[in-house]
């Protein structure tokens, strides 16, 4: 049988060749006709560890490997992660159909089994050392305020809340207590942790949000979970940020026209007009939302965002896009 799929070939001799892993958790998504073979050799052979294929799990995976047969199924049940996955074929396996679920599944690599098996370590291994040197944990927004106390992390949180319900993995992470009862306490240069999903803490009433708190500190590099899909880093003040917040004042007017934000946060009322900020936002999407007893409330109660005003959430939808 002849494949056209982008088939793994040795390095060359002169060619950096990347260190096997020696332990690697695996998800295996196969038919029964090599479920069992390919479990014994990654076990046996190996000393890897086949795990279940969620990424919620207590041992998450860092990679997947199907056949054809679970490479449909996966195709069938529409989902999708930012799992690596690996497609094993074998020679009798019908070319076409192997094309297709390759053409349409985009594995990262494709091996023959078991003829090519040796070759597995050395996919693996480049396939998990071309993804450290990427973005692993999804989009990042970084919030910043255009001086303290106006209300960046409830900003921040909200915009986590708003992407968890409409159906991310969002992560807050933030160093302010504003707006959030408890957070798991993690240093700022631990935040490119891979297990950090499963660390960090849930929103309230939300399935998809969680949160940690990095105390004073602000991470340096955003977080690389691949399981994370949205990061929402609460970054304090500066000019580098995503999204910035402020309130229509004096510290406004002086850092809105310098500061690199797609999109501009105006909380509550002040001696700006609404015609001045978009003026000295200069094109850019340019939101207000309300300070009220309600927001005040939710925020001393630690019930940010579940407790925040609908005005406020629907107010902040379009940021999600423009930031």
């Amino acid at each position: 049988m002849t494949l056209d799929l982008p088939l793994h070939l040795p390095p060359r001799d002169d060619a950096p060749r990347p260190a096997a892993p020696s332990a690697v958790p695996v998800a295996l998504a196969l038919g029964e006709r090599h479920v069992g073979s390919v479990r014994r050799w990654l076990e046996g052979t190996l000393g890897w560890q086949a795990v279940d294929d969620d990424l919620d799990g207590p041992v998450p995976p860092t990679v997947r490997l199907v056949d054809l047969e679970g490479g449909m199924r996966l195709l069938d049940s529409g989902r999708t992660d930012r799992l690596p996955t690996l497609l094993l074929v074998e020679d009798d396996d019908v070319a076409a159909l192997a094309a297709d679920v390759a053409r349409r599944l985009q594995p990262a690599g494709v091996c023959r089994w078991p003829d090519g098996r040796d070759a597995l370590p050395d996919l693996v291994a480049r396939t998990l050392g071309a993804r450290r040197h990427g973005v692993e944990g999804g989009r990042v927004l970084r919030i910043g305020g255009v001086a303290g106390g106006v209300g960046t992390t409830t900003v921040a949180l909200a915009l986590t809340g708003i992407a968890a319900w409409s159906g991310q993995r969002a992560l807050a992470v933030v160093h302010g207590h504003a707006g959030v009862r408890e957070a798991t306490p993690v240093p700022a240069d631990a935040v490119v942790a891979p297990d950090l999903w499963s660390r960090a803490t849930p929103l309230p009433g939300l399935t998809g949000a969680r949160v940690v708190h990095t105390g004073s500190g602000v991470p340096s590099r955003p977080p690389t979970d691949r399981r994370v899909e949205l990061s929402v880093l609460d970054v304090g003040t500066g000019p580098e940020v995503d999204i910035v917040v402020c309130r229509p004042d004096r510290a406004a007017a002086e850092q809105l026209p310098v500061t690199m934000a797609g999109a501009v946060v105006v909380v509550g009322r002040g001696l700006l007009t609404p015609a001045r900020v978009l003026e000295l936002a200069g094109g850019r999407r340019v939101v207000h939302v309300a300070t009220s007893v309600r927001v005040a409330r939710a925020v001393l109660r630690g019930h940010v965002p579940a407790g925040l005003p609908r005005s406020w959430l629907d107010a902040l939808h379009p940021v999600l896009d423009a930031g």
